[in-house]
């Protein structure tokens, strides 16, 4: 149970990594209509839910996509290798500041937390929580 905790929290790694941001990725050149600073979004289903992001501003384009933000993770279609590689991971006391943004409750961390996946070491800096969450497995937040 613990190695499947693992696993299913590196997925969640790797796809907040992939998350929907506020460029397009083929873009190397910011355009002006591609500033969605102010546009309003939800994780609540509805006009600015996670189904319409692509539509509320040309810089969220990307969202909705096979690799972009809200992605739905289908059990069934999915396979668990049993050559991962547990998480080495390093945290320690810190102090941490909390900020609701609106959108969700981040925190922004210092001191030396890190997490080790294969040879690539990645310092923790901030983790936030979504309500409801963008990504779903089966269809479930």
């Amino acid at each position: 149970m613990k190695k499947l905790f693992s696993h299913l929290l590196l997925i969640v790694a790797v796809i907040s990594f992939v998350s929907c941001s506020n460029k397009s990725q083929d873009s190397h050149v910011e355009k002006a209509d591609d500033d969605c600073s102010k546009v309003h979004w939800s994780y609540v289903e509805g006009e600015d839910g996670p189904n319409k992001w692509k539509d509320l501003c040309s810089g969220f384009s990307a969202c909705g996509g096979e690799a972009q933000s809200p992605i739905n993770i289908s059990s069934n279609e999915s396979t668990l290798s049993t050559e991962l590689n547990s998480l080495n991971v390093n945290y320690a006391t810190t102090n941490v500041d909390i900020i609701n943004n609106g959108h969700t409750v981040q925190f922004n961390v210092s001191g030396e937390n890190t997490t080790t996946i294969g040879e690539k070491e990645y310092k923790l800096l901030q983790f936030h929580f979504h309500s409801l969450s963008e990504h779903t497995i089966d269809g479930n937040h």
